[in-house]
């Protein structure tokens, strides 16, 4: 049995992978998780450390992501480091993929950011 095909919108994606390497997590409240909305067509989530904000444009398996705002809080060195990552791939992302529960970001070609879904509620 194959698992469902998440929605980009109105899923959570908890980051798995950024610029070639594995997500880091302060705690397991504050993953780093993007959240499409599709009222405004904003974007919510975390990079691990600070919340993140924006707003996104989708047309077929393009994707464009505003420029970010975000909270300005200290954090580890590697939380920090996955942050500026994180927040460049996601202003730098052309294009997505679904395949089931992964949600891969490119920027033309390359994978910038990989993601797996679930339901917000559950999260």
């Amino acid at each position: 049995m194959t698992s469902p095909v998440m929605s980009l919108v109105g899923s959570y994606w908890k980051l798995l992978e950024v610029d070639g390497h594995p997500a880091v997590a302060m705690d397991e409240l504050r993953e780093a998780h993007i959240i499409l909305l599709a009222e405004e067509q904003r974007l919510v989530g975390s990079s691990g450390c600070n919340r993140i904000m924006g707003t996104y444009e989708v047309t077929g398996d393009q994707l464009r992501i505003s420029p970010l705002a975000m909270t300005m809080m200290m954090c580890s060195e590697d939380l920090m480091r996955q942050e500026q990552a994180l927040t460049a791939a996601l202003e730098a992302a052309t294009g997505y993929r679904i395949s089931g529960r992964s949600l891969e970001l490119f920027d033309g070609e390359q994978i910038v950011a990989r993601f797996e879904g679930s339901d917000p509620e559950s999260s």
